[in-house]
């Protein structure tokens, strides 16, 4: 009888420290730096039992001496404080953006323009209040009190999903990933007309819940209710032969950047990001060259465009002006008259996907697009001789937004 009291006594102590206690939600965090440790314990002791990427979405759920405890997948364990940014609530994001360029620093200029004065600096992953946007600029205020401008290309808005959003896939083959970009690992593959509540939107990409765990899909792969026209039920490049040239290789470098790169780096990486992109979406890429080492002659890209009657060839290029380093925007070439409208398509989404300066749609002399019988059109991306847009042109998030508007401006053309 004593012990029955006894259980009874605290059963109620129990439930009324729960009613005490207010219900907290998980915070939600982002990591900030690629091969995190994931630990047991909250200690460098600890064994690691896992490892986080840079922009995967965790959950925190405690914190202890410099430590928090995440969970991130089907791992939940310890991470050092000092590699996790926290994400603000949804009613605090709404007037917010985040740096997404991936370098240390990013230039604040005084007034919205490349040639401005510099004031200050921020760091990749920080957020900042929106005060103000104009043109391609967002304008925000620094730690000093200071106010200036970084190029919208340099972040993106951070909004809060409603509990009552949701995505459905219009695609066949959907490959939902473990974080915001395509450098994650492909998590599941679902079928097209399969809907998910939104979580959260970062950038591009779509957090949900499949099969109890937190993913990421790009959101020209679902459709949100708002642009349903846009989004056929069976993607418009469905067995497309899409011809990617990536723009030199091997001994030929291509430009040097102002940072000392090769062009030929650069142009291999966008190659496979656009490539990824369209097979995702139904399409038959074909990549002329899928390393920097290779080096191909440019009849020999040609040869490839016309041997397999490639619905399209679009030859990736950077530009580059070491004389005049302010000179920054993308062009796009076309040769032949019937050509100009794939040209055009592709330029006006890019344009609008990235915000650099539109250095307009125009005639260009180049063998890959003169000798090709195919619908051909070749890209100069912006410029590496820029020190800021080379840094802009390297990130992760400029090669999803350069690539999506490539997509549209395809799914537009075939359309």
């Amino acid at each position: 009888m004593f012990n029955k009291i006894v259980s009874m006594t605290i059963t109620f102590i129990v439930l009324i420290s729960l009613l005490h206690s207010p219900l907290t939600a998980v915070t939600k965090g982002m990591v900030t730096a690629d091969n995190v440790n994931i630990r047991s314990g909250p200690g460098l002791d600890y064994e690691v039992i896992g490892q986080a990427q840079i922009n995967s979405s965790v959950d925190i759920l405690e914190e202890s001496s410099g430590w928090v405890k995440i969970h991130i997948g089907q791992i939940e364990g310890w991470m050092s404080k000092e590699f996790i940014k926290q994400q603000s609530s949804p009613s605090q994001q709404a007037n917010t953006i985040q740096i997404t360029v991936e370098d240390t620093e990013v230039d604040v200029q005084k007034e919205p323009s490349l040639t401005s004065e510099i004031i200050g600096k921020v760091q990749s992953g920080e957020t900042y209040e929106l005060l103000e946007e104009k043109n391609a600029w967002y304008q925000i205020q620094l730690s000093s009190g200071d106010k200036g401008w970084i190029n919208q290309w340099l972040a993106e808005k951070v909004a809060g999903a409603n509990a009552t959003d949701s995505i459905t896939t219009v695609y066949d083959q959907t490959h939902f990933r473990s974080g915001p970009s395509l450098n994650h690992e492909i998590i599941e593959i679902t079928d097209k007309n399969k809907t998910f509540q939104v979580i959260s939107k970062q950038g591009n990409w779509y957090e949900v819940e499949l099969d109890g765990q937190n993913v990421y899909v790009e959101e020209s792969l679902v459709s949100d209710g708002e642009d349903e026209k846009s989004k056929e039920s069976d993607s418009l490049l469905k067995n497309k032969r899409i011809v990617i040239d990536a723009g030199h290789g091997g001994a030929d470098t291509g430009t040097i950047s102002a940072s000392g790169d090769y062009e030929k780096f650069i142009t291999t990486k966008t190659a496979h990001y656009l490539a990824n992109k369209l097979e995702a979406l139904g399409a038959v890429p074909i990549l002329t060259r899928t390393d920097v080492h290779t080096f191909l002659p440019l009849s020999t890209r040609v040869a490839y465009s016309n041997a397999y009657q490639a619905d399209a060839f679009v030859s990736i290029h950077y530009n580059s002006a070491p004389q005049f380093p302010n000179v920054h925007g993308i062009g796009t070439f076309y040769y032949h008259d019937a050509h100009k409208e794939l040209a055009t398509l592709i330029h006006d989404e890019v344009i609008k996907a990235t915000g650099f300066k539109d250095r307009q749609v125009r005639f260009g002399d180049f063998l890959v697009i003169r000798e090709n019988k195919q619908p051909a059109v070749l890209l100069e991306l912006g410029f590496l001789s820029n020190d800021e847009e080379e840094r802009t042109i390297n990130s992760s998030s400029f090669q999803e937004k350069a690539t999506n508007g490539i997509v549209r401006g395809l799914l537009k053309y075939f359309d």
